[in-house]
């Protein structure tokens, strides 16, 4: 469904560029903003399954809690209105979304130590996305400075990594893994938002946007023993920028 909404509203978007007429019916947007996000999924609050770190050097088990974790957005957009109150928009945006894990592990016995000794700590998951989104605005009110947004978005993976630290036996031990090879290449989603203009001048507005987005793709590791975990991105973002009518 998502997929059939993405390629028609590209479709119409190219439409209305062969189409168009008068260019003031066209505006670009430079924006940027915070995006808070985590991993939804039944996946979510086990590290091991998480992470696929099962068998490594330090820890093998345990639970933890899911912890929200600050990234930023930002990109270009353009947008062509259709009618008095409409606007179908497309852009191209680097997106930092991800989770933070709160450990509650342990070192198993073994050759290190005589019985499971406990670890807790934090580890950081970051996916860098360069995602291309479409959305239909709606405007409200004669003057039309508050808007409502619905729409889907695909992204490809850049970068993923994991960064944290835990304490054992009084030591503070940090470590980083690169995820790339382990984690689902491709993102689709929809994404819900609202936001509001103030006009500055006769073709520029300063615009803020709130949105709400989830991936329909598991996103789990791969290398996860048992198979591919449950695991979806979810975020809320906040952003400011700049519409300029052409």
């Amino acid at each position: 469904m998502l997929k059939i909404f993405l390629l028609s509203s590209m479709a119409i978007f190219c439409l209305g560029s062969a189409l168009a007429q008068d260019s003031s019916r066209w505006s670009v947007m430079a924006v940027a903003g915070y995006t808070t996000s985590n991993m939804a999924g039944s996946s979510s609050g086990n590290y091991g399954t998480v992470a696929g770190q099962g068998n490594n050097q330090y820890y093998n088990n345990g639970t933890g809690g899911q912890k929200l974790r600050m990234g930023w957005n930002g990109g270009i957009q353009v947008a062509y209105e259709l009618g008095r109150r409409v606007f179908i928009q497309a852009g191209l945006n680097l997106v930092v979304r991800g989770g933070a894990i709160q450990l509650n592990e342990y070192f198993p016995s073994g050759s290190f130590n005589s019985q499971e000794v406990p670890v807790t700590g934090k580890s950081v998951f970051a996916f860098n996305y360069l995602t291309i989104p479409v959305v239909w605005k709606l405007y409200l009110g004669k003057h039309r400075p508050i808007y409502l947004e619905a729409g889907a978005y695909y992204g490809s993976l850049l970068a993923a990594s994991e960064n944290g630290s835990f304490v054992y036996n009084g030591s503070n031990i940090h470590y980083t893994n690169n995820l790339n090879s382990n984690y689902n290449l491709s993102d689709l989603g929809y994404i819900l938002g609202m936001g509001w203009e103030r006009k500055l001048s006769k073709r520029g507005k300063l615009f803020i946007d709130l949105q709400v987005d989830r991936s329909q793709f598991t996103i789990g590791s791969v290398s996860v023993p048992g198979g591919k975990p449950e695991l979806f991105n979810q975020s809320l973002s906040l952003s400011a920028g700049y519409r300029f009518t052409l």
